[in-house]
């Protein structure tokens, strides 16, 4: 009998089905007997089930095992954040250097490149979490901080990512407003960005990074669209120099880093799925030490 047939009965689960193995701590007697599941705990696995087959995202914040670990695409990690930065959000952010801090194109350029490269690392080594424990990003911080302790971090995190919603949601729906010529009303807009994105997120981590594989190709495309029809419209701004320049270096690069840094918080959610990372991945070094840091093994 099937673990999906038995999850809908609701009678009984085998005891090396990871699900029971992970969550509710279901064992095998020594008579190699099955123990019987509460009947709140086999309702919330058939409904699991039902999510399973949907294709919906079924897991919470629990580890996932290795036996369910099914993305096994490391370029998968690439395309996420090449899509994540690859963006219109980032396009506006980057024209700050030369509007809003007077800075010339080379100084901007430097900012952008040597800011990032700096600001990313963080994340990346919490991206590396990911495989190596299967573990959400909010969970791993009970190692360091504590059960409730980490629930005032999780708050504050969700505050964080409320706001970037609201500002990826009013910017696409700025975008729809605009192609419609102003015929489709601002309200509306937002409310089928905001749909569109909670259907996406109920879906979760796989269709994710089936949407993340070619999403930053489109946008890079247009990019180069816009720099190669726009180029000759983009006033070079002359380079500042002295105590000018510095200050705003300093607070362009400021900037990019918070953008790039506020990614660490959620880093390895996106990795769940796959396998641990190998002794001879360049990050390995770095990661391991942050783990021991978080979790003290």
């Amino acid at each position: 009998m099937d673990s999906d047939h038995r999850l809908e009965k609701g009678e009984r689960l085998a005891y090396n089905d990871p699900l029971a193995k992970e969550v509710f701590d279901v064992t095998e007697t020594s008579k190699g007997e099955i123990l019987p599941i509460s009947s709140s705990s086999s309702t919330w696995l058939r409904l699991r089930s039902i999510i399973r087959r949907l294709g919906a995202e079924e897991s919470g914040i629990e580890r996932i095992p290795e036996s369910m670990r099914t993305d096994q695409s490391p370029r998968d990690l690439f395309t996420l954040w090449a899509s994540a930065n690859v963006g219109t959000a980032t396009m506006a952010f980057g024209t700050l250097g030369p509007a809003l801090f007077g800075l010339g194109w080379w100084d901007s350029f430097c900012c952008v490149l040597f800011f990032n490269l700096l600001g990313s690392f963080p994340a990346a080594l919490m991206s590396t979490l990911g495989p190596k424990l299967g573990l959400r990003t909010l969970t791993i911080q009970r190692f360091s901080f504590g059960f409730w302790p980490a629930k005032l971090i999780a708050f504050i995190n969700m505050i964080n990512m409320i706001g970037w919603a609201m500002v990826n949601t009013i910017a696409g729906a700025a975008f729809l407003y605009n192609i419609g010529d102003g015929k489709l009303p601002a309200s509306i807009a937002v409310l089928i960005i905001g749909l569109v994105a909670l259907i996406v997120g109920m879906f979760g981590y796989h269709l994710v990074h089936q949407f993340e594989r070619v999403s930053w190709l489109v946008m890079l495309v247009c990019f180069c669209i816009v720099a190669g029809f726009g180029a000759k419209h983009f006033p070079d701004v002359p380079m500042p120099t002295g105590p000018t320049e510095i200050s705003g270096v300093l607070s362009f690069g400021t900037g990019i880093i918070g953008f790039q840094i506020s990614w660490a918080s959620i880093a390895a959610d996106y990795g769940v799925w796959e396998l641990a990372l190998g002794a001879t991945t360049i990050l390995y070094p770095p990661a391991r030490w942050l783990e021991r840091r978080l979790t003290g093994l």
